[in-house]
């Protein structure tokens, strides 16, 4: 009993040691900013964390490098909703679907915005919180603005909808309680 629970222990504590991405210790040029997103206001980041972490397409489940760095924005284990692979060294990412409110997303940097790449090996994954109600596009600060590869989003609030939407369905539901009462009448 006693070496099933010391296994059980050593499990619990090695395999996330041996399945999460490290942070980059000490040095603050590679440590994420509110700034690194400049048409948004982010509330919170997430790394860089090292290499590329985006290993999830639409649908899939986070795998635990990016849960790791989700959880640091307040959520947990999530479904990605779309993930793009070729930024290319673009300026800004454009998502397909339509983003509203609580908005996580993470970028993955390529060499380009560290010297002699990120600890000499390669570039970064950064994950962001912000409000993407309203946006279309995120662009990415000066710094960054070379070195984008990949971009996935998490979370995304849902759609209020139009008042005009709201004025329907009342207009719908007052019709079905007018014929209600001329059924019940007649």
């Amino acid at each position: 009993m006693k070496r099933l629970a010391v296994f059980a222990l050593a499990a619990v504590i090695l395999v996330p040691l041996e399945t999460q991405a490290q942070v980059s210790p000490g040095n603050t040029n590679l440590n994420c900013s509110l700034a690194d997103l400049v048409n948004v206001t982010v509330t919170k980041c997430s790394g860089f964390w090292s290499g590329n972490l985006l290993n999830r397409n639409a649908g899939q489940l986070t795998d635990a490098d990016e849960t790791a760095g989700l959880t640091a924005l307040g959520f947990g284990q999530v479904t990605v909703i779309e993930k793009i692979d070729a930024l290319g060294g673009s300026a800004f990412v454009n998502f397909a679907t339509a983003l509203s409110g609580p908005t996580a997303i993470a970028i993955h940097w390529g060499n380009s915005p560290f010297p002699n790449g990120y600890n000499g090996q390669g570039g970064g994954t950064s994950f962001y919180l912000f409000d993407g109600t309203g946006k279309d596009q995120i662009n990415f600060s000066a710094q960054f603005s070379q070195g984008s590869s990949g971009a996935t989003l998490y979370k995304t609030g849902t759609v209020v909808p139009e008042p005009s939407t709201y004025a329907l369905i009342a207009a719908g539901l007052a019709a079905l309680g007018i014929v209600a009462r001329r059924r019940r009448s007649a």
